[in-house]
C-alpha cells in the first residue's frame, strides 16, 4: 500500500510539471553584466546572447552603440552609463517585443530625419514596455510609439538640440496609434512639441513638466486622454488639441504664452471634454474655442492674459461655471452673431474681476447679470498698442463712462449669476500667481502717470508759445 501511495504522488508530482510549467523568467533569469570587468565588453553582444527575461547590466562608461531589443529584456544602468547613437538612427530600438524594461540611463545624439522619426527609445509593434529614468540630450525624438501599447514612462528628462529652430527639432514624446499608455513624472524642454498624439486614445499623461517648445501639447485625432498636474510654460502654446473628444483636463498650469498668436489652450473641433481645475495665466489668449462643442468647462482660473477666453461664433453648446477670469485685458471675446453657450449652473456663474454689481441677500451672487462688454478692453483688442495705456487714469475714467453710458453694441456674453467673490485658489499654484499690487502702489503709479502727462502738456505748450513768441518777433 505505501509503495503504491509513494507511486501516486510522484505520478501526480510529474504530471503537474509537464502540464504547468515553470514561467520562462524563473527558468532563465540570469543577470549578465557589460563594462570593463563584465562578461561582455559591448551591449550588443549581451543582447544576442541573453534570453528571455534576463537582466543586462551596464557598468559605469560610455557604450558608442546603437541596440536593437526584439525579446523580452531588463536593461538597467549603474550611475554615470551613457550610451552615444553617434548621430544616426536610433540609439535604442524595441521592435516586436514585450516586457521589456529600459532605466537609469543616460542617451545622447540620435540620428536625425525628416522623413523617419528616430528618437532616443522607439518602440514598434511592442507592448507593456516600462521606461524609468532615463536622461536624453541632443534627440531628434525623446521616445516614440509606433503601434505599442500598454507602456509606462516615469521619470524621463529630454532636452532637445538648441541648435535648431524649434520647427527643425523633433519632438519629446510621440504617440502614432498608441494606447493604454502611461507618462509621468517626467522633463521635456527644447524640442518642437513637448507631446505628440496622433491616433493614440486612452492614455494618461500625469504629472509632468514641458517648457520652451513651440507646442507643449500637439494633439490630433485622439479620443478619450487624460492630463492631469502637468506644468505647460513658455512656449507657443501650451495644448492644442484638435478633431477629438472625451478628453480629461485637469489641474494642469499653462503660463507664460506671450506671443501675438500664443494660447494657453487652443480648441479646434474638440467635443464633450472637460476642463477643470486648471490655471491659465499670462497668455495672450487663455483658451480659444474654434468649433468647439458641448464641452464642461469649470473651477478654472484665468488671470493676466490679453483675452480670457475667445469662443468664435462656430463653438456652441459649452458650459461655463465656476471659472473665474481676472485682470485680463478682455475678459471674453466673441463674434457677431455667437452661437448660444450656457454661463452658468445650478444658480451658479462664474467670477469676472470687473463686474460692478452688488449682493442684497448675501448669496455670493451678484443681482444684476454680467455682461461682457468693455470698451477699452475692446479697442486695446483692436489696437494692441494701447496697452501701455490701459491702467492710466484717464482711460479708466473714460471706459467707465462708457460702461454705465453705452454708445456701441459689441458683441458679448452673458453670465446671470455672476459670483461677487473669486474661489479659493489651489495651494500648488500660488509661486506662480504674482502678489497683488497694493493700493499704494497703484497711486503712486497713478501720480506719475499724471505727472508724465502733465509734464509732456506743459512742454507741448511752452513749445507753441516760443513759436508764436518767434512769430511776432
Amino acid at each position: 500500500m505505501k509503495i503504491s501511495r509513494k507511486f501516486t504522488f510522484c505520478f501526480v508530482l510529474l504530471g503537474s510539471l509537464l502540464l504547468f510549467p515553470v514561467p520562462a523568467k524563473a527558468l532563465n533569469g540570469h543577470e549578465i553584466t557589460v563594462g570593463p570587468t563584465g562578461m561582455f565588453h559591448d551591449i550588443n553582444s549581451a543582447i544576442v546572447h541573453a534570453s528571455p527575461g534576463d537582466t543586462i547590466k551596464l557598468q559605469k562608461g560610455v557604450y558608442q552603440e546603437r541596440l536593437t531589443i526584439n525579446k523580452p529584456l531588463n536593461l538597467i544602468g549603474e550611475e554615470g552609463v551613457v550610451i552615444d547613437g553617434g548621430g544616426q538612427e536610433n540609439i535604442i530600438l524595441v521592435d516586436n517585443s514585450q516586457n521589456v524594461a529600459i532605466s537609469r540611463l543616460s542617451l545622447r545624439n540620435s540620428g536625425g530625419s525628416a522623413v523617419t522619426p528616430y528618437a532616443g527609445i522607439k518602440l514598434v509593434n511592442s507592448k507593456a514596455v516600462n521606461i524609468s529614468r532615463i536622461t536624453m540630450s541632443s534627440v531628434e525624438y525623446g521616445v516614440y510609439l509606433d503601434t505599442s501599447n500598454h507602456c509606462k514612462l516615469d521619470n524621463i528628462v529630454v532636452t532637445g538640440k538648441k541648435e535648431l529652430m524649434p520647427e527643425d527639432r523633433g519632438d519629446g514624446l510621440g504617440f502614432w496609434n498608441s494606447s493604454y499608455n502611461q507618462v509621468a513624472n517626467s522633463h521635456i524642454s527644447y524640442v518642437r512639441d513637448g507631446a505628440l498624439f496622433v491616433f493614440s486614445p486612452f492614455n494618461q499623461v500625469v504629472s509632468n513638466r514641458f517648457d520652451f517648445l513651440r507646442y507643449g501639447l500637439h494633439y490630433m485625432y485622439s479620443n478619450n486622454n487624460t492630463f492631469n498636474r502637468n506644468i505647460f510654460s513658455d512656449s507657443v502654446a501650451g495644448a492644442t488639441p484638435m478633431y477629438s473628444k472625451n478628453m480629461v483636463f485637469t489641474h494642469n498650469i499653462f503660463a507664460h504664452m506671450p506671443g501675438e498668436r500664443a494660447y494657453g489652450i487652443l480648441l479646434k473641433d474638440c467635443e464633450q471634454s472637460t476642463f477643470t481645475d486648471n490655471l491659465i495665466l499670462e497668455s495672450n489668449v487663455g483658451v480659444q474655442f474654434d468649433h468647439a462643442i458641448g464641452n464642461e468647462i469649470k473651477n478654472n482660473l484665468i488671470i493676466n492674459c490679453g483675452v480670457g477666453f475667445q469662443v468664435l461664433g462656430n463653438s456652441t453648446a459649452n458650459l461655463f461655471t465656476g471659472n473665474s477670469l481676472r485682470d485680463n485685458i478682455v475678459q471674453v471675446a466673441t463674434d457677431y452673431g455667437a452661437l448660444p453657450n450656457t454661463w452658468t449652473e445650478d444658480g451658479k456663474g462664474n467670477y469676472w474681476s470687473d463686474y460692478v454689481g452688488y449682493d442684497f441677500l448675501d448669496r455670493g451672487i451678484g443681482e444684476r447679470p454680467y455682461a461682457s462688454i468693455n470698451y477699452l478692453a475692446q479697442a486695446i483688442f483692436n489696437q494692441p498698442v494701447l496697452q501701455l495705456f490701459a491702467d492710466s487714469p484717464g482711460l479708466q475714467a473714460v471706459a467707465r463712462g462708457l460702461q454705465l453710458f453705452p454708445l456701441w453694441n459689441f458683441p458679448s456674453i452673458t453670465d446671470e449669476n455672476p459670483l461677487m467673490h473669486p474661489p479659493a485658489i489651489e495651494a500648488e499654484w500660488s509661486p506662480w500667481l504674482k502678489n497683488p499690487i497694493s493700493f499704494p502702489e497703484i497711486l503712486i503709479f497713478d501720480l506719475i502717470t499724471i505727472t508724465v502727462l502733465a509734464l509732456g502738456i506743459w512742454l507741448i505748450w511752452m513749445s507753441r508759445r516760443r513759436r508764436c513768441a518767434v512769430v511776432k518777433g
